[in-house]
């Protein structure tokens, strides 16, 4: 594989290609008249949105649509739009800390029963999110859509 295209944001070695691709979604709710995100509990105890890598041969909506079932056990997703991309740093299974880029895709479901999840995740309003999604990248993206997407 050839060099990957060069992301420039903070907290990241700014010389380094991304070597890390996922995609995942933003699931919206209504209750109560509030708006709530689905978030899956991070390893180490924060908060993210549900998101994995993209396996040889899919497409990143086949991705979202597949990680987003499997991490919170929702089924019958659907993909609105794509939101944007999040450039962040991560830690990979073999311990290696990479650059990671998130294509993140509003999404909803016709029927909020969850069924079979792999992690642990639960259903935030947007103060809730923001003072608990654990990185700043994630942090600012749902910041700069919120008003376009909690409507």
């Amino acid at each position: 594989m050839g060099r990957g295209r060069q992301i420039f944001t903070d907290k990241i070695d700014y010389m380094r290609p991304v070597n890390a691709y996922s995609a995942g979604g933003i699931v919206l709710k209504k209750e109560n008249d509030k708006t709530l995100i689905l978030l899956i509990k991070h390893e180490d105890g924060f908060l993210v949105f549900p998101k994995g890598h993209i396996n040889y041969g899919e497409t990143e909506e086949e991705a979202a649509l597949r990680e987003v079932k499997e991490e919170a056990g929702l089924i019958n997703l659907k993909i609105v739009r794509k939101l944007g991309i999040v450039v962040r740093p991560a830690k990979e299974n073999s311990g290696e800390v990479v650059q990671k880029r998130i294509t993140l895709f509003l999404m909803q479901c016709n029927n909020y029963q969850h069924h079979k999840a792999e992690e642990d995740y639960g259903w935030f309003t947007h103060d809730q999110a923001i003072n608990n999604l654990g990185f700043k990248q994630e942090k600012q993206f749902l910041k700069s859509v919120w008003n376009h997407i909690s409507t």
